[in-house]
């Protein structure tokens, strides 16, 4: 394959240029490396195309066919074959016959981000989500989202999280040029420089609160000013010690900070828009669209907020906080205490509800509406 970018040959020292013929390689300390396709010729080492890291792990990738790696099924996905333990090719015995060796699945979360951004704009398109004042990214963690649609996207953003955004990162990896690697995604890029990018940034709003239900059941922002209200927002962080985490500084913590961390101008993709929580609450009417990833127990919020304004959403649902909604029933009576019966609660409460399901681990099924969908449901009804 030709290199798209530059990158040091770790067999001759000199650096790859662009267009040149490389091959994917693993280097003395086992960590990935490209190398000189004649470099491995010349070494005598075998030229063969490693297994695609993509497929392997979720059994799809977006190049299909034209997949430089390779795209090997597992054992354990070959019909008739029982999944070997990988040492003399017996079959796995069951986890709670595994004595010392259980351990808790690690599950991958880079990626996540991206897969939502492409699948908002396969969704809705890029002409429904620049409306009005652009998304809404309710709980957005570090902001990675949020990031990726204001600044690869070019779409106005605002977050509902009661921490600060974290988007150093994010914003390193962009003047690195790992956005950029990947072809196939290009067409979800307002550019493919970073020159191209800076002069197509969208705003990225930040208001510092929890999106919550209040006592009539109605949508609203729960200010922090202070731990116990941020405690009783959300058992996300209902963590005593971390309580400092999601405070706004004050002023002596402000003038204890150094001041090159003060006056240093930070780069123009880092930036963040603080917005205060009155003008916060104003873009509830004025969103494009409602999106969550793993909004924890703000999911009803920001459903049910949606619904109230009519405005599009799409939300992946991660845990089901049975303990602080005890009062979700399905039709049936039965109680909400499990993931599955979480996703059937909410089919059964809004109309015209579709669900997908996203490439990557872990919780990724998404939960998305449109009022158009139930238009159209009427219409296949008549």
């Amino acid at each position: 394959m030709e290199a798209r970018y530059a990158v040091q040959c770790d067999l001759c020292g000199e650096m790859v240029k662009v267009g040149e013929r490389i091959w994917p390689a693993r280097d003395v300390q086992g960590r990935n490396a490209w190398r000189h396709e004649a470099c491995m010729v010349s070494a005598g080492l075998t030229l063969e195309r490693p297994t695609c890291k993509h497929f392997s792990r979720t059994g799809t990738c977006r190049y299909g066919d034209a997949c430089f790696f390779q795209h090997i099924a597992a054992a354990s996905d070959q019909v008739g074959q029982a999944p070997s333990d990988g040492t003399d090719g017996s079959p796995v015995k069951p986890a709670s016959e595994q004595a010392g060796k259980r351990q808790r699945r690690r599950v991958r979360k880079d990626l996540r981000a991206s897969a939502v951004r492409r699948f908002l704009l396969d969704t809705f398109g890029r002409q429904t989500l620049m409306q009005g004042s652009g998304i809404l990214d309710v709980a957005s963690g570090k902001g990675e989202l949020a990031f990726e649609l204001s600044r690869l996207s070019g779409i106005p953003v605002t977050t509902v999280e009661p921490r600060e955004l974290q988007p150093v990162a994010f914003a390193r990896r962009l003047r690195g040029g790992w956005y950029f690697r990947n072809q196939a995604l290009a067409g979800y890029n307002v550019g493919q420089t970073l020159e191209e990018i800076r002069a197509r940034l969208a705003p990225l709003r930040h208001v510092r609160a929890c999106f919550i239900l209040n006592k009539q059941s109605e949508p609203t922002f729960e200010p922090i000013q202070d731990s116990r209200g941020l405690l009783n927002a959300t058992s996300r962080y209902a963590d005593p010690q971390r309580a400092h985490d999601f405070l706004p500084l004050d002023t002596e913590q402000q003038a204890a900070s150094p001041e090159s961390e003060q006056d240093a101008p930070k780069p123009i993709e880092e930036h963040v828009e603080v917005m205060p929580l009155a003008e916060g609450t104003s873009l509830l009417e004025t969103a494009s669209v409602f999106v969550g990833l793993h909004p924890d127990s703000a999911t009803d919020a920001l459903i049910r907020c949606a619904l109230a304004f009519r405005k599009p959403f799409a939300v992946i649902p991660c845990c089901v906080h049975a303990k602080e909604h005890p009062g979700r029933r399905l039709t049936d009576g039965t109680p909400v205490v499990q993931y599955d019966q979480l996703l059937q609660f909410y089919h059964e409460l809004v109309p015209a509800l579709r669900s997908a399901t996203l490439p990557f681990e872990g919780r990724n099924t998404c939960l998305y509406w449109h009022p158009d969908f139930v238009v159209a449901e009427h219409e296949e009804i008549a």
